[in-house]
């Protein structure tokens, strides 16, 4: 049985590949599916790779939520100081919103 569980290990991570060399694509999107696969996988060696993306100011909002959702789904105890890192930095708003504000009107 364990044998078995070492074989499925080494498939996830054989798997996990093609995933990893899409993080470096130019779309956003190509890049948060590559890093819901890998996340998904449980791929614990692109957590590097996903580390950089969570906490690359200038990657788009849209890519670091889901670098950062990949980060937890992952689980891996490094993660911990990036996802903070991220979640605290200033230049991110808590509170995102994709309609305008209401204007006052006087």
């Amino acid at each position: 049985m364990a044998g078995g569980l070492r074989a499925a290990a080494r498939g996830r991570r054989a798997r996990g590949g093609p995933a990893l060399s899409l993080l470096d694509g130019d779309g956003q999107i190509t890049r948060g599916f590559a890093l819901r696969g890998l996340a998904t996988l449980k791929h614990a060696a692109a957590l590097p790779a996903i580390t950089a993306l969570a906490t690359g100011a200038d990657q788009p909002l849209a890519v670091r939520i889901r670098a950062v959702r990949a980060m937890a789904a992952i689980g891996q105890p490094a993660s911990a100081e990036p996802l903070m890192a991220v979640a605290s930095a200033a230049s991110v708003d808590p509170n995102p919103s994709s309609k305008p504000s209401p204007r006052s009107v006087s």
